[in-house]
C-alpha cells in the first residue's frame, strides 16, 4: 500500500475540501502561518520513513514557495539543508515531492528552484508552472515542471477525488 503525507499552509482557502477527500493512505498536517514551515515539516517527518510522496499545498510564485512563515527560494534554500535532507530521508527510494503553488516551477527561476529542491533532498520533485487551483478561475492541478521521474499516480491518488467532487464550486487559486 502506498503512503503519502500532505502539508497544507493554513492560508490556503477551502483546505477542508482537500482534507475531506484524502484516502486512508494519506496523512496530513496544517502548517501554522506564524511558524517556520520548513521546521514544521521536518519535525512532522522526524523518525518517519517509507512515504511515496510528500506534497505541499501553499501559495507560490516563480522559484518561490511560502511555507508557514518561511519563503523558500534560491536565496534561503541553503539555510534549510538539514531540513531538506530529513525530508528526503522520509521518502522511499522512488518517492516524490510535489509542490502545489501557483507558478512555483515557472521560468528559469522556477526550474532552478525545482532542481535545487531535488538536489537537496535526493528526491524527484514536481511543481506547477502556471495557476494552481480551480479550473473555473483559470487554474489547473497539473505539475508541469519536474526534476527526475515523478510518479503521476501519487498526484492522482491524492488530488483526483477532491477535483472530481469540487470542480464546480472550488473558488481558490493558490498564487502568491
Amino acid at each position: 500500500m502506498s503512503k503519502h503525507i500532505v502539508f497544507i499552509d493554513s492560508r490556503i482557502s477551502e483546505k477542508e475540501v482537500l482534507i475531506n477527500h484524502f484516502g486512508a493512505d494519506t496523512e496530513y498536517h496544517i502548517l501554522d502561518a506564524d511558524r517556520d514551515g520548513m521546521h514544521q515539516i521536518a519535525d512532522a517527518l522526524s523518525g518517519k520513513t517509507g512515504y511515496n510522496s510528500i506534497q505541499i499545498f501553499s501559495h507560490g510564485s516563480p522559484g518561490s514557495l511560502l511555507i508557514g512563515s518561511t519563503t523558500l527560494d534560491s536565496s534561503s534554500i541553503s539555510s534549510y539543508n538539514a531540513q531538506l535532507s530529513a525530508i528526503g530521508q522520509a521518502l522511499t527510494a522512488n518517492g516524490d515531492i510535489l509542490l502545489y503553488g501557483c507558478s512555483v516551477g515557472a521560468g528559469e527561476d522556477g526550474t532552478a528552484f525545482v532542481d535545487m529542491i531535488a538536489n537537496a533532498t535526493g528526491a524527484d520533485v514536481a511543481a506547477s508552472d502556471d495557476v494552481t487551483g480551480s479550473a473555473a478561475l483559470g487554474g489547473d492541478w497539473e505539475l508541469e515542471v519536474a526534476s527526475g521521474e515523478v510518479d503521476q499516480s501519487a498526484v492522482v491518488n491524492v488530488i483526483t477525488p477532491a477535483i472530481k467532487t469540487t470542480k464546480p464550486s472550488h473558488s481558490g487559486l493558490w498564487g502568491g
